[in-house]
């Protein structure tokens, strides 16, 4: 689990947020390389995917909100659904 990431959630700086197009999530990316998967009006505990080795510098969802791409300092760009589970890295 990356430095300061406890029980689905960060404790470190947000440097990155995305909307999916319809606003019902919200993916919140921490400077610890944590991506994070929220209800779009923050309720509920977010979901905690795989994240990167150092901090997430991109993040946006596919035009249909099905497909979520994050980008980070690590030189990773991953694909996954917009559950979370990784597609490619």
């Amino acid at each position: 689990m990356p430095t300061g990431a406890k029980h689905g959630v960060s404790n470190v700086p947000c440097g990155v947020f995305a909307f999916s197009p319809d606003g019902r999530a919200l993916v919140s990316c921490h400077e610890d390389g944590c991506v994070l998967l929220h209800a779009g009006d923050l309720s509920g505990t977010p979901v905690k995917v795989g994240g990167h080795q150092g901090p997430v510098l991109a993040a946006c969802y596919s035009a249909d909100g099905r497909r979520l791409l994050t980008a980070g300092q690590d030189g990773l760009v991953k694909l996954r659904l917009a559950s979370g589970q990784e597609l490619l890295t």
